[in-house]
């Protein structure tokens, strides 16, 4: 049997080009990327639009502030108002997500002793809890009520700037006197952490509605509560030691602080 002999094809190369015209386009190629790059500028970026600069302003706002929406919510809040006013009523407490905004926006300016009163998530739980039992009076939880529109009040004015024709003030006012009107039966209670609490909050934003000498009193009328509970058989087994500590140490404070800066206004005893 004779061995049958092979032969192939001479091998090409299909896949790419030859060295040397690799090399010859590469060395075209860098005088180019210097020239391009010689003529490029390292200049920061900034936006020169005041336009795109609103925008981006705009985008961040919520939703119930944007320009398209903010004039009919703010029309609908102030004829609430009205009506709760011309008829002595409460004011029904704001939506969620006006008040979480508020809540977010405003908690580290509105004066209250906050590490006492309520943190920011009780607020938000208190405000909810208030919303789904009752929003639009104190109902079982008077206390809770005149927390929430003071604290409210407070957030209202620590935001806005008022002008007449868009009575913000009013909103603040309007909320204050919701609290004012649940005083009462605050103080008739007994005597609970969440009073005292109300109580100081109140005081605080008592002091920026109508002056000192109201804030005074209810700082002192939280003292009263706040021994009331302390002069109680085994307060401590319902109600945190330390949380009285703090609420007792906050209304010692807070009192000192009202009597440093009473009304001038206010006559002083001979």
């Amino acid at each position: 049997m004779q061995r049958a002999d092979c032969t192939y094809p001479a091998v090409r190369r299909l896949r790419g080009a030859g060295k040397k015209e690799r090399h010859g386009k590469a060395d075209q190629m860098i005088p180019l990327m210097q020239s391009s790059l010689s003529t490029a500028t390292c200049e920061p970026l900034c936006i020169k639009s005041t336009e795109f600069g609103k925008d981006l302003f705009i985008a961040k706002l919520p939703a119930f502030l944007a320009p398209h929406s903010f004039k009919y919510n703010l029309e609908t809040v102030q004829a609430a108002l009205d009506k709760a006013r011309s008829r002595d009523e409460y004011t029904s407490i704001l939506p969620d997500n006006i008040v979480r905004y508020l809540i977010e926006a405003s908690f580290e300016e509105i004066s209250l002793p906050r590490s006492v009163v309520a943190s920011r998530l009780e607020l938000t739980a208190l405000f909810d809890q208030q919303r789904r039992e009752c929003p639009k009076d104190p109902g079982s939880n008077p206390a809770i009520w005149v927390l929430i529109n003071a604290t409210i009040a407070l957030a209202v004015r620590a935001k806005t700037v008022d002008s007449p024709a868009l009575r913000l003030s009013d909103i603040a006012s309007a909320y204050h006197r919701n609290a004012t009107k649940a005083l009462g039966q605050v103080l008739l209670a007994a005597p609970s952490v969440v009073s005292v609490r109300a109580l100081l909050a109140m005081a605080v934003a008592t002091r920026v509605e109508t002056g000192q000498l109201a804030a005074l009193i209810l700082t002192n009328s939280a003292k009263l509560v706040l021994q009331a509970i302390l002069s109680q058989p085994k307060s401590g087994a319902s109600d945190d030691l330390s949380t009285l500590k703090l609420l007792h140490d906050a209304v010692n404070r807070w009192g000192q602080e009202n009597i440093k800066h009473k009304d001038p206004n206010t006559c002083e005893p001979s």
